[in-house]
């Protein structure tokens, strides 16, 4: 009896144990032995091969950690507020990108994310060595961490990329731009010669020109900041400095002479104009292997100009991020699927790159080249997943762009504010009036008008929309933070 029992009892076990196994590879038990099913919204426009790709990852992840994905994109200008009513309506979603389209201190406070430093040492121990500890600390947020830093280019440069044959056509010693009024020379050459291009996109107003000196420190909401270096931590309007009031000033001066595009103030998008080569300088971050970056996207080469030094910020910190949503009610694979994506290289690069010989080609040399119109390409916009350092380098990036990259991010000077964060609430219903103020005037950032016709009225209306209440408020938080540092 005995005996019978004991087998009775050795096929129950070997039967259990066949079934947690069952769709789990080396990830681990499921529940009821499924495969468990896992959400990610991430900002950007669905491609027409996706379902080939998605097949792909899913037997990867069903092999890995016992888990399938729908990857679900959303159009980068309504990711913010698809989110917000997702995360305010208590829908349980797994995963979500977070960042400069769907801020994290801001989803935090509403808590939309689910918390998950504890998560972190008991699901995915490998994620926490796979982020510096400088980043961890800088995205703390109410004593925990909600989302987990897609490292990439953190510190960041900024500058102008300028059309090689364009260059090359006017012998043009690029040698010579330091700042950005040493644009103007070349800007000139464009009208001059080629009145088909428009010499210069305009992206970010003035701040090309303060960014030297200064940093915004309330997450991009009031124009309010300090000088870097200065460990007074005196808030400064950073419209009001001279550097800000010079690009202004340039900028009106430029579209007069026409290096603008006339309809600027109007635009609402530029993507085909950029994709075609319609402008003969762009301006945005300079990084380790931009240059072959646009010359991938788009097939033209530039040149590429720092302006701005590297220089890490928090916002920056929290630009590319990864979270889980608060009701997820797969949190712990969830966790394991970020793990996966911040140290599994073979699986981020299917997700990024797609299928071998469909999607991309593997070159002698060890790097990749997407093939054109396959249905999908992700490789540009690697950093949307996970870490970036883990992606394949594209053909024609040089053989040591991530170590490059990941040397500028450690090396380069820190803001005196690394994780701060400023805390609206005693403020908020100033913050929304200044936020109807600042989208009221956004012409100030396209150099469309004279300052002059509109400058001292913007001044007084942010004085009425409560300015002074919300810069003494951010004060009193900088002093704390340096109290408490």
């Amino acid at each position: 009896m005995k005996k019978k029992t004991r087998v009775l009892i050795g096929a129950l076990v070997a039967a259990l144990a066949l079934t947690s196994l069952a769709g789990c590879g080396n990830g681990g038990e499921t529940k009821d032995g499924e495969i468990t099913s896992l959400t990610w919204y991430a900002p950007g426009d669905a491609q027409s091969d996706q379902t080939a790709v998605m097949e792909k990852v899913n037997e990867q992840l069903a092999e890995k950690i016992g888990a399938k994905l729908d990857l679900i994109f959303v159009d980068v200008g309504a990711f913010e507020e698809r989110m917000r009513m997702k995360m305010a309506g208590g829908e349980a979603f797994d995963v979500s990108f977070v960042g400069y389209c769907n801020p994290y201190d801001s989803v935090v406070k509403n808590g939309g994310l689910y918390p998950l430093e504890k998560l972190i040492d008991k699901d995915a121990p490998k994620l926490k060595e796979a982020v510096p500890d400088y980043l961890w600390q800088a995205v703390r947020a109410e004593d925990d961490i909600f989302a987990v830093p897609n490292e990439q280019t953190m510190a960041a440069c900024r500058g102008a990329f300028l059309k090689k044959d364009l260059v090359d056509k006017y012998h043009f010693d690029t040698s010579k731009i330091k700042g950005m009024d040493d644009l103007e020379e070349f800007l000139a050459l464009v009208k001059q010669n080629d009145p088909d291009l428009y010499p210069l996109q305009v992206k970010a107003g003035p701040w090309m020109w303060t960014d030297m000196k200064y940093e915004e420190v309330t997450g991009g909401y009031t124009d309010l900041g300090i000088r870097i270096g200065d460990e007074s931590l005196e808030v400064v309007d950073l419209y009001e400095t001279p550097e800000y009031q010079h690009g202004l000033q340039k900028l009106h001066e430029w579209f007069k002479k026409g290096y603008i595009r006339p309809d600027i103030a109007s635009m609402t998008g530029d993507t085909t104009e950029v994709s075609a080569g319609k402008y003969a300088v762009t301006l945005g971050t300079t990084k380790p292997g931009a240059d072959a970056e646009i010359f991938n996207r788009y097939g033209y080469e530039v040149e590429m100009i720092e302006i701005i030094p590297p220089y890490l910020m928090t916002s920056a910190t929290k630009a590319t991020m990864t979270g889980i949503g608060a009701k997820s009610k797969n949190p712990q694979k969830a966790i394991q699927l970020i793990e996966l994506v911040n140290t599994d290289k073979d699986f981020y690069n299917t997700l990024c790159f797609g299928i071998e010989g469909k999607h991309f080609e593997k070159l002698e040399n060890g790097k990749a080249k997407a093939i054109a119109n396959s249905g999908w390409n992700n490789s540009s916009n690697a950093w949307k997943f996970g870490n970036q350092f883990n992606a394949m380098l594209l053909d024609g990036q040089q053989d040591d762009l991530w170590e490059a990259t990941k040397k500028q991010n450690d090396d380069a000077d820190k803001s005196l504010v690394l994780g701060f964060v400023f805390d609206t609430d005693p403020v908020v219903n100033y913050m929304s009036q200044i936020e109807t103020v600042r989208q009221k005037y956004k012409v100030r950032n396209t150099g469309a008008e004279d300052p002059a016709n509109y400058w001292d009225t913007y001044l007084a209306d942010m004085k009425a929309a409560g300015r002074d209440e919300v810069k003494a408020e951010l004060q009193k938080q900088l002093n704390e933070f340096k109290q408490n540092k």
